[in-house]
C-alpha cells in the first residue's frame, strides 16, 4: 500500500515537472515569436520608457496579460546600463499565494530583450535591418516572491563583453549577448536569477542574402 502511494506521488510529481516546464518551453517560445517583431517599429532614437510600454501594447500579447510595465531606467552619460520591468502579484500568483514560476520568467525574458534593444538604439545601431530575438535562458528560483509587484532588473554585462558582441555583430552580422537579472523577494534577499542570451542578427533580404 505505502509502495502504491509513493508511486502515484512520485508520478504526481514528475507529472507536476513536466507540466511546468512544458509550460515554461511555450512561454518563451510565445515570447520568441512576439520579439522577433517588436523593436522593429521602434522609432529610431527612443528612449523613453513610454515607447518601451507602447511596444509591449502593440507586440506582446502574453506580456499585456501579464500586466508589464516599465519600472526604471538606468543610465550614465546617455547610456543605458540597466532596466527594470514589473508586473502586479495579483494575477500572476501561483496556488501557494506567491509569484507564478511562468511569470517570473517572461518578465525576465523581456526586461533583458527591451535592455538590449535600448542599448543598440543609443550605439545607433538601425534595429529596422536587425532581428532581435531571445534564443535561450537559464533560471534559477531561489525563494518565492510575495511583493506587490513582481520587479525584474537586467543589466547589460562587462564592457568588455559589449565590445566583444558589437564587433561581432558589425563584422559578422549576428551575435549573442548574455544579460543577467533578477528578481528580489525584499531589499536585501533574492528571489530569482536569470541569464537571457539575447542574439541579434541582420535581416536577410527577399534574395536570401544577409
Amino acid at each position: 500500500m505505502h509502495e502504491l502511494v509513493l508511486a502515484c506521488v512520485t508520478c504526481m510529481s514528475v507529472g507536476f515537472a513536466l507540466g511546468f516546464a512544458w509550460q515554461e518551453y511555450s512561454t518563451m517560445r510565445r515570447l520568441k515569436q512576439a520579439l522577433s517583431v517588436s523593436l522593429a517599429s521602434a522609432a529610431p532614437g527612443a528612449t523613453t520608457a513610454r515607447h518601451i510600454e507602447t511596444s509591449i501594447l502593440k507586440a506582446m500579447p502574453p506580456a499585456v496579460s501579464l500586466g508589464i510595465g516599465v519600472d526604471s531606467i538606468e543610465e550614465d552619460s546617455g547610456q543605458v546600463h540597466a532596466l527594470s520591468l514589473s508586473a502586479p502579484l495579483k494575477g500572476n500568483t501561483n496556488v501557494h499565494g506567491t509569484a507564478f514560476a511562468g511569470s517570473l520568467f517572461a518578465v525576465g525574458v523581456l526586461t533583458s530583450y527591451y535592455l538590449v534593444g535600448e542599448w543598440l538604439q543609443r550605439r545607433g545601431v538601425d534595429l529596422a535591418a536587425y532581428d532581435v530575438v531571445a534564443k535561450d535562458a537559464s533560471i534559477a528560483y531561489k525563494r518565492p516572491a510575495s511583493a506587490e509587484r513582481i520587479v525584474a532588473r537586467s543589466s547589460m554585462p562587462s564592457t568588455s563583453t559589449l565590445s566583444a558582441f558589437e564587433q561581432e555583430l558589425l563584422t559578422r552580422g549576428k551575435a549573442t549577448l548574455p544579460v543577467p537579472g533578477r528578481v528580489m523577494k525584499d531589499q536585501q534577499k533574492v528571489a530569482v536569477e536569470y541569464t537571457i542570451n539575447v542574439c541579434v542578427y541582420k535581416k536577410r533580404k527577399p534574395d536570401g542574402s544577409a
